[in-house]
């Protein structure tokens, strides 16, 4: 009996294998956001010392420019704000689905319990009904909803599954919720048609259809607000 209990315990393979990709998908964009922030620090400063070089110049030939330059910096620096913002969110929320998966599946906690420190949830954001009807419409076709964000996986299973079923089920998604098409097809129109949408899809193959199933699961992850306090304060 004792055997029996200690093996309900043992994380099985697949559930190793789906910590492995959320901590790795945490990992990602922890760097995506630090190589953007990097980034612009890097222009910003190149073009903010540049101008400092010619202000004498502006300034007595190019009033208007003297005002115009710093105006359209202030105005670079709020958009790459809220990108960063935005990179926030998707950081907070892997780092809340490592620290699940680190409690259910390491009896030490020890990542669960270095993150968690002085954390408080604020507000939870859920996907919506048409995502979670895609997503159980795939499931329905074989797929395993957890094992998304695995291109590889993805394209084993779009191999094995008619293509045209899942096609169906991306165009029920996006006649139900105009909000993810540009995401999911990578469309360059910030409000993308229907029409659209399926004519970019209509082009893809597998792999790309593999990345767009991947791109659906990041976008029917719960998205997790977070504020961080000092719990010695």
């Amino acid at each position: 009996m004792a055997s029996q209990n200690t093996d309900k315990k043992e994380p099985t393979a697949c559930n190793i294998e789906l910590f492995k990709l959320t901590a790795e998908h945490f990992r990602q964009d922890l760097r995506e956001f630090w190589n953007r922030a990097n980034f612009y620090l890097l222009i910003n400063t190149g073009l903010f010392s540049a101008f400092l070089v010619v202000y004498p110049q502006l300034a007595n030939n190019y009033p208007v420019i003297v005002v115009i330059v710093p105006t359209l910096g202030i105005a670079i620096a709020l958009i790459w704000f809220f990108v960063l913002r935005g990179a926030y969110h998707w950081i907070s929320q892997w780092r809340e689905e490592v620290i699940r998966l680190s409690e259910a599946l390491d009896k030490f906690k020890c990542y669960a319990n270095i993150e968690k420190a002085g954390m408080q949830r604020i507000v939870e954001s859920k996907p919506s009904k048409p995502v979670t009807d895609a997503l159980a419409q795939l499931q329905k076709l074989g797929f395993d909803t957890q094992l998304l964000a695995s291109t590889e996986y993805c394209k084993q299973k779009i191999t094995e599954t008619e293509h045209e079923k899942i096609l169906t089920i991306l165009e029920t998604l996006s006649h139900s919720d105009a909000t993810v098409r540009r995401r999911l097809a990578r469309l360059s129109s910030i409000y993308p048609k229907h029409e659209e949408f399926m004519a970019k899809l209509s082009t893809m193959h597998t792999e790309a259809l593999a990345l767009t199933l991947k791109r659906l699961s990041f976008i029917a992850q719960t998205k997790v607000y977070l504020f961080w306090r000092n719990q010695s304060a």
